[in-house]
């Protein structure tokens, strides 16, 4: 099959197109023929410098892929050849997804809906789940919740909005003026333009009520109100004050109501 390698990392320049045996399913995986594939900012990280992904080289990197099943192994029930799917690889110390043929666990990939394209499709996972992880899993978002989105015109922040929405949630997003109707368009009830407002100045205008808030587990940075500043990493999670997260890292939160402060990817916002 036809990949794209890497032989060392660094620059895009290293990426060449090489001939490489085409993979076979194990136990509980099959074998997808990858119609698309798409570029997360993890993939040209770990094409950079990406020796903490323990990636074998010739490395082919790649996440997130769409196509169809080409060959399944045994124990896989809920996948069959033929089937249209998409999935987010898990590439640590595997090959990744920018190849003619790709391996990967059965119970991570699943059918692709038909109303998207394969092109569609392979741009939606790591984004999404990254997204579901906060609004669904972590945060269990309900109605009655208030939650901020940073860059709600990205990648992430454009999933977290809907989700959030879905979710019953109020929702309030930042992003640029030029990407307010976008952002009203997935479920936002209200968008501050960050490059005229301060964004913590336009959650309290929004929600007043807000004063105590608890920080998201795990947790590194504190936003100092009374000067508007980040402050030193902070390792304490579980504490009530008067903090905030990190641009694109990390959420606060209050009772049964939450802001959450997401970042996006290459200032798509």
């Amino acid at each position: 099959m036809k990949a794209a390698i890497i032989r060392a990392f660094g620059r895009p320049e290293t990426f060449e197109i090489a001939d490489m045996p085409i993979p076979q399913p194990g136990a509980g995986q099959v074998l997808v023929r990858v119609h698309a594939a798409s570029v997360n900012p993890v993939d040209y990280k770990i094409r950079q410098n990406g020796a903490w992904a323990h990636v074998p080289m010739p490395a082919i990197l790649g996440y997130d892929a769409a196509g169809t099943v080409a060959a399944v192994g045994e124990q896989v029930q809920h996948l069959k050849v033929g089937d249209e799917v998409c999935y987010s690889a898990r590439i640590f110390g595997r090959q990744g997804t920018y190849a003619e043929y790709h391996v990967e666990d059965a119970e991570i990939v699943v059918k692709k809906p038909a109303c998207l394209t394969f092109e569609a499709a392979a741009a939606l996972p790591l984004a999404a789940m990254t997204a579901y992880d906060a609004i669904i899993s972590f945060f269990q978002t309900k109605p009655g919740d208030t939650v901020l989105v940073h860059a709600g015109a990205g990648g992430v922040g454009s999933m977290a909005v809907q989700l959030a929405k879905a979710s019953g949630a109020r929702v309030l997003a930042t992003g640029r003026q030029d990407n307010s109707d976008l952002i009203r368009s997935l479920g936002a009830d209200e968008m501050i333009d960050y490059r005229s407002v301060a964004f913590e100045g336009g959650c309290q205008s929004s929600d007043r009520g807000l004063r105590r808030r608890r920080r998201l587990r795990h947790g590194r940075w504190q936003y100092d109100q009374s000067q508007h500043r980040l402050c030193s990493p902070v390792r304490q999670a579980r504490h009530r004050c008067e903090c905030g997260g990190k641009p694109g890292r990390y959420a606060t939160a209050q009772s049964d109501s939450f802001f959450w402060f997401y970042g996006t990817n290459q200032g798509q916002d």
